[in-house]
């Protein structure tokens, strides 16, 4: 079946006609590329190339492209992008067309159900810090808020608990966390919750099921650190005012925040970059840039320094030293 699909060899063209030549290929279905690959010309570290940089190898003229200069032409062609074979001059890549099916998220329970992120949902298979960019910048933003001596932090929409593990493993690494700190998760899906408890055991986690929209300063009150990410966009919540009421009930004078907004979707089991909005024709920033700048303008009014990173999630990071 796969000696079926078409190939192409690629040597010199420029990346508007290469890319004009494979959407028209990928419109049949799959295809295998063969393109130059030479590494003692195209690695070398004293003379390295730029993206597209023609070059000659033994009387040819090519044309370089890096795996990620692919990679990314797979992301604007629509496609997966596999390697399949590695020889000397030549590498072998595999284009599939992402299918039309949608995300996880077109076959969710509706905004607001307890369950919508539960075990039972297709959510549940997405290990959102086994993404490298996602874990990459999570890691960052704990770095920018700098919970030293930390005694006390929460996030809210925890689910499988993933960023307060990675929270704890941070601080552990830094000397940062005392003995008797109290790492608290906080959800409404009470399944996703039971399999945090499963793979996080550390006496220093705790994962309870709350609605977010009743925190009581006397549970959850003194914290030096809180975490939102990306539950705060939720049309089933008043995100602004939660916030604002976190941030006055909630926080220790010195404390730090992050939040996270997604600029990134699913389609099928493909982390796309960039959330889409109807009738933008793909990816659109407008509206998460007004977002992040209220939790920008709002933490510059509460004495917050803050700081924005991320990619696949738009990361607001305040720190009130």
């Amino acid at each position: 079946m796969e000696r079926d699909l078409a190939r192409i060899q690629v040597r010199d063209e420029p990346l508007s006609a290469l890319s004009e030549r494979l959407r028209q290929t990928l419109r049949a279905g799959s295809v295998y590329v063969e393109a130059p690959y030479h590494p003692a010309r195209t690695e070398d570290p004293r003379h390295p190339l730029f993206e597209g940089e023609p070059y000659e190898h033994e009387g040819q003229r090519l044309r370089y492209r890096s795996l990620r200069g692919w990679l990314e032409l797979a992301e604007q062609l629509n496609a997966r992008l596999t390697l399949t074979e590695l020889t000397h001059g030549c590498i072998t890549l595999l284009l599939t067309p992402l299918s039309g099916r949608s995300g996880w998220h077109e076959r969710a329970l509706p905004s607001g159900h307890p369950e919508k992120y539960g075990v039972e949902s297709e959510y549940h298979r997405v290990e959102k810090l086994e993404e490298p960019l996602i874990a990459r910048d999570l890691e960052r933003a704990l770095w920018l808020a700098r919970p030293q001596g930390l005694s006390r932090a929460l996030a809210v929409g925890c689910n499988k608990g993933e960023e307060l593990e990675l929270l704890r493993r941070c601080l552990e690494r830094t000397g940062g966390l005392t003995s008797d700190a109290q790492l608290i998760g906080v959800d409404h899906a009470e399944s996703a919750l039971e399999v945090a408890r499963q793979r996080y055991p550390s006496p220093q986690l705790c994962f309870e099921r709350a609605d977010l929209r009743d925190l009581s300063p006397e549970r959850y009150g003194r914290l030096e650190l809180l975490m939102a990410l990306n539950v705060l966009h939720s049309p089933s919540l008043d995100g602004h005012a939660l916030f604002k009421g976190w941030v006055k009930g909630l926080l220790r004078p010195r404390a730090s925040v992050v939040v996270g907004l997604p600029n990134c979707r699913y389609q099928g089991t493909t982390l796309r970059y960039g959330a889409a909005t109807p009738h933008s024709g793909g990816q659109d920033l407008a509206q998460l840039l007004t977002e992040a700048q209220f939790y920008l303008r709002y933490l510059r009014q509460q004495g917050f320094n803050t700081y924005v990173i991320g990619q696949y999630q738009l990361l607001i990071v305040g720190r009130r030293a």
